[in-house]
């Protein structure tokens, strides 16, 4: 639940603005005042919105997992129960066994 609240829109948030960061710092050729400072300062900005955009990969690759474990603790499947634990090993879940 938090992923898709918190993490999903402020990832996206911060990728949308960062990137105008980046195009604008680029388009004005921003450089360090330090005498011995950066030369183009775009691109210490750009990895703004590229780890976010990291970030949102790593969220959505926690959601897929927690989802299929969802899905897997209601539907009881052992070929999914046995693919979740090769990708999670904490993802176990207690199989019923039938009679």
């Amino acid at each position: 639940l938090g992923i898709l609240v918190f993490l999903i829109p402020y990832t996206i948030l911060v990728i949308f603005y960062g990137i105008d960061f980046v195009i604008r710092s680029f388009n004005l050729n921003e450089v360090s005042s330090a005498l011995t400072g950066l030369s183009h300062r775009w691109i210490i900005k750009f990895f703004i919105p590229f780890g976010m955009f990291l970030l949102l990969l790593a969220g959505l690759s926690i959601l897929i997992k927690k989802v299929l474990y969802i899905i897997n603790y209601f539907i009881n499947n052992k070929e999914l129960n046995n693919a979740l634990l090769k990708i999670s090993p904490e993802l176990k879940v207690n199989t019923k066994e039938k009679d």
